[in-house]
């Protein structure tokens, strides 16, 4: 299934214009009920200010999930970009009262509250979705979905992203279906067997970057460079172009998150076991929060920043 999405948002003197062109693949039925799918998302982004247009560095990102024909989906690979697979199969009505009535089901982090909306050529609802990250920088974000005709598969959505705090920020896009169409034995045999061998590449990539940094001095410099050895070995059993540009674009970068890796190192032999910097700051409620008080004295505080944890497949956010 091929799949596009653009979005363009405003923000005071910026606008942003992403478009994201989406395969997905069925790999499986498995006994579960579930389905194996390979999602494959290639990112263009540009900023504008003003007359200066940016294009941002384009992305390429590939996940693996299992998704019940219901739109349930079980946690999937890398998780960071499980976005992809709740926007394309969202959580649908499980009886008939819900099609009647409402549902609220929920999907790789995000909340959808929905409802049925009229539409003469077929399935369709309307979804206000919740998340973490929409907490922080959106008010409002509503979507439309419309199922093709044989209500098999998501067919076009009508999406607008509304913040109106300090962001100030408006977006409107969508997802619409291009084509759907099966693949031979033999070309699904090739897509597996590269699959297979590419996530599990990527797993063990990401369990040695971070075994090294939690090794540190003196080992982590062998293990990160055995990492990026292994991971060569890797792209180059690779034969699928798909996964071959993507394992080499995170070879390519092995530098970066060696840097990277050493860095946190530092930083965990500097911070670990002494006493929190003093900081102020504002929650998501408003309130100031100053570490020094005494009512955050002897308290565990977390600090978070950005929406992806940190580690060394996404080390530039």
């Amino acid at each position: 299934m091929d799949w596009t999405n653009t979005t363009k948002t405003k923000s005071g003197p910026r606008t942003d214009f992403d478009r994201h062109e989406i395969k997905i693949w069925v790999e499986r039925q498995n006994t579960d009920g579930s389905f194996h799918l390979i999602f494959c998302d290639d990112v263009a982004d540009t900023q504008t200010r003003g007359q200066k247009t940016t294009e941002l560095s384009p992305e390429h990102n590939l996940v693996r999930a299992d998704v019940f024909d219901d739109g349930r989906q079980l946690p999937c690979y890398p998780t960071n970009f499980g976005a992809m697979s709740a926007y394309a199969f969202p959580p649908l009505p499980k009886s008939a009262r819900e099609v009647k009535a409402a549902w609220t089901e929920s999907a790789q982090g995000f909340r959808f509250e929905s409802k049925v909306s009229n539409n003469p050529a077929g399935f369709a609802f309307d979804a206000k979705v919740f998340s973490p990250f929409y907490g922080v920088l959106a008010d409002d974000h509503v979507s439309h979905y419309v199922f093709d005709a044989a209500g098999d598969f998501v067919a076009q959505t009508d999406e607008t992203i509304t913040c109106r705090g300090k962001y100030n920020m408006v977006g409107h896009g969508g997802l619409k279906l291009l084509v759907n169409r099966m693949i031979s034995e033999a070309a699904l045999k090739n897509l597996t067997t590269n699959a297979d061998a590419y996530f599990s590449a990527m797993s063990v990539y990401d369990q040695q970057i971070e075994a090294a940094v939690k090794a540190g001095h003196p080992s982590a410099d062998k293990l990160l460079a055995s990492a990026g050895t292994n991971l060569k070995s890797a792209v180059e059993q690779l034969t699928d172009p798909i996964f071959q540009s993507s394992a080499k674009e995170l070879l390519d970068h092995h530098g970066e998150t060696t840097q990277y890796a050493m860095k946190r190192i530092k930083l965990l032999d500097d911070r670990i076991g002494k006493p929190a910097f003093a900081f102020t700051t504002t929650d998501l409620d408003g309130n100031v929060v100053r570490l020094a008080e005494s009512t955050s004295m002897g308290r565990f505080v977390i600090s978070k920043t950005g929406t992806e944890p940190i580690s060394g497949r996404n080390w530039e956010n």
